[in-house]
């Protein structure tokens, strides 16, 4: 598809460019902001700044996709970021429509569906054999998406009803920030852990390092990443939490501990530090005070449900896919 393109009434269609990075990223915070927030979403701001100054390694800023009128402001823009899933083993190159957005008062014109249609081509040029988006239910059903991947779902543990030992000063295991040089043992750790389920997003060392260094503070996906390592420095498990409290929730969002290492010692370590965690970004933001830890990105088939007894899950949502020519 040959762009730029001419939309008519002083619109057109055009590939991204990295000196769009600012005012696209504006454009996404004040477009897609929380829903009856009054402020701009600077999360998915730091996110497209992350994305449109090259720090993905599978996007560049030609990736992105914009809509403007005649004096060259953004009304609509979505991307695609390349990605690889494993189905049972089996590498698929899938398609991530990402920051899709349109301002109000040009919505109902049919834009977000000229931009699908691009993208869609895109992707099929790339070799892609399948899209997935996060979003609004029911929404993109109507670009030929359907809600079937698992999202979500999963139990919270409330910390008074949470007791281990205190910490001795020679305990066998510590938590440290995990620095890229860890890259390696983390893409080991979870290329083991993707064998227990069907679906799965492979992490090289580029993508854990991307991780861990290519989000700024801003980023809605930045994450706090940790290190379970023994006395002796050895590596044993990956932690991470979100870096803001949903609530009076701390959000775990990666447990994964190596073969042959106690999952519940690892946990009490871990738990521990995050309850002190916890707590502080409670303090920090003014919040009364810590409430639970949260598990809903774990994947309701986690081996920490069974180790810690949870009960009572929470249903999950869903992620869209669409699946072109399934045959």
């Amino acid at each position: 598809m040959t762009l730029p393109r001419d939309l008519g009434d002083g619109l057109s269609l055009r590939r991204g460019r990295a000196t769009d990075a600012r005012a696209l990223a504006l454009f996404n915070a004040d477009v897609l902001r929380a829903q009856d927030s009054p402020e701009p979403n600077d999360g998915l701001a730091g996110w497209t700044e992350d994305l449109m100054t090259g720090r993905h390694p599978w996007f560049v800023p030609e990736d992105a996709l914009i809509v403007e009128d005649a004096s060259g402001r953004i009304v609509t823009a979505g991307m695609l970021v390349s990605q690889t899933l494993a189905f049972g083993g089996v590498r698929i190159p899938a398609g991530q429509p990402e920051l899709i957005g349109t301002r109000t008062e040009y919505r109902g014109r049919g834009l977000v569906r000229t931009l699908f249609d691009t993208l869609h081509a895109w992707s099929a040029e790339r070799g892609h054999l399948m899209q997935f988006i996060a979003g609004i239910p029911w929404f993109y059903r109507q670009f030929g998406y359907e809600m079937a991947i698992e999202r979500g779902g999963g139990p919270v543990i409330f910390v008074d009803a949470w007791s281990a030992a205190p910490a001795e000063p020679d305990a066998e295991f510590r938590m440290r920030p995990l620095v890229a040089s860890d890259a390696a043992f983390a893409a080991r750790l979870d290329a083991g852990a993707a064998r227990r389920y069907l679906l799965t997003v492979p992490r090289d060392e580029a993508l854990w390092r991307y991780e861990v260094e290519g989000h700024r503070a801003t980023s809605a996906l930045r994450q706090v990443w940790w290190i379970v390592e023994r006395r002796d420095g050895q590596p044993v498990a990956v932690v991470s939490h979100m870096k803001r409290l949903d609530g009076r929730v701390l959000p775990v969002t990666t447990f994964e501990v190596a073969g042959g290492v106690p999952w519940r010692t690892v946990w009490d370590t871990a738990a521990r530090e995050l309850r002190a965690i916890g707590e502080g970004l409670a303090d920090r933001d003014g919040k009364s005070t810590l409430r639970s830890f949260g598990f809903r990105w774990l994947g309701r088939q986690h081996p920490l449900y069974q180790v810690l007894g949870f009960t009572g899950l929470r249903r999950p949502t869903a992620i869209y896919t669409r699946v072109p020519d399934l045959p």
